[in-house]
């Protein structure tokens, strides 16, 4: 009996030491978790407080902004003065900010017009002025013609293709199947989903599309065009012009840029030309789209974020679009 008892004393003890032993265990892997856990909940909160340093840093560009468009300033001339960027330390936070013209671009959404109350109809001239700049890149007429018809087939309310166009229901065969979303895009990728558009000719026009469905107009900044932008300049001005008559009007522009349009309007590569159908309305001397990047480090967490804006004639600003990432 006294064996039987000492044995199954053996066996307890045994099995409360193997208990010991596996909520030691727990608490070790308890202890690492909290550890990680906080960890991760720091680097959490500074990558929340680096967010709103940028937030703060975009603000201050957006009152750079709005002054540069009521006071029809220049861009380039803060550019040449260093004042478009910004350096700062602020409660342990570095923080390196700059201030781009985002203006020069053809808007994909300005391929159809009209509103989301009413629907989206397709807009012919804005389709044949991207047809241009197409074929300004080695397309063909009729390919570029039947990509520009594309894009505006998939922004507009109806079913119906335009001649050369394509609808849901040619992407209704892909696999996997998608419909066109009948409405302004809001992204330039989306154009990859587009019949016929290749990754070639996105890198191709680069910075000379853009997507900005708050505003479905292409815009111009005479004052930062560059020669690159010349075959984008020639397309929204109409078959009457061309490429290297652009880049000359460009080199010839004055060094602190042009004061006013007169002088752009009566330049010999567009005095005297038939302009009819042009919006001048569209061309300024000052930005309407401004790009806001700012780098922001605190505790060895880093974080950029950028921003898309569109200013109007009066100062107010819509953002388009805002987005963080790790620099």
């Amino acid at each position: 009996m006294a064996r039987r008892n000492d044995s199954e004393k053996g066996a307890a003890l045994v099995l409360v030491l193997g208990i010991i032993a596996v909520m030691s265990s727990m608490a070790v892997f308890s202890f690492e978790s909290l550890s990680r856990l906080i960890a991760l909940s720091g680097a959490k909160t500074h990558e929340s407080q680096s967010h709103h340093y940028a937030l703060g840093a975009e603000m201050l560009a957006i009152n750079v902004g709005r002054q540069l468009v009521r006071d029809r300033m220049p861009l380039q001339i803060l550019i040449s003065e260093g004042k478009n960027r910004f350096q700062q330390n602020l409660d342990g936070a570095q923080l390196v900010g700059e201030l781009r013209d985002a203006t020069n671009c053809f808007n994909l959404a300005g391929l159809v017009s009209g509103s989301y109350a009413k629907g989206w109809t397709a807009n012919m001239a804005a389709v044949e002025q991207f047809s241009r700049l197409l074929r300004a890149y080695g397309l063909g007429s009729q390919a570029a013609l039947a990509i520009s018809s594309a894009l505006a087939d998939w922004q507009d309310s109806d079913a119906k293709p335009l001649p050369l166009g394509a609808e849901s229901d040619f992407y209704a065969d892909r696999a996997p199947a998608y419909q066109a979303p009948n409405a302004p895009m809001s992204s330039v990728w989306e154009m990859r989903l587009v019949r016929d558009v290749t990754p070639q000719l996105m890198k191709q026009l680069g910075e000379l599309i853009c997507a900005d469905a708050v505003v479905l107009n292409s815009f111009i900044n005479i004052n930062t065009l560059s020669e690159r932008h010349a075959p984008l300049l020639a397309a929204l001005l109409g078959p009457t012009v061309n490429e290297n008559e652009m880049r000359g009007l460009i080199a010839d522009r004055p060094k602190q840029g042009f004061t006013d349009m007169t002088r752009f309007w009566e330049h010999p590569a567009l005095a005297y030309r038939d302009l009819a159908g042009v919006r001048k309305s569209f061309f300024a001397t000052y930005p309407r789209r401004l790009n806001v990047m700012i780098d922001v480090e605190l505790a060895g967490v880093k974080n950029r974020m950028k921003s898309d804006i569109h200013f109007y004639p009066n100062g107010t600003y819509t953002i388009i679009s805002r987005h963080f990432g790790d620099m």
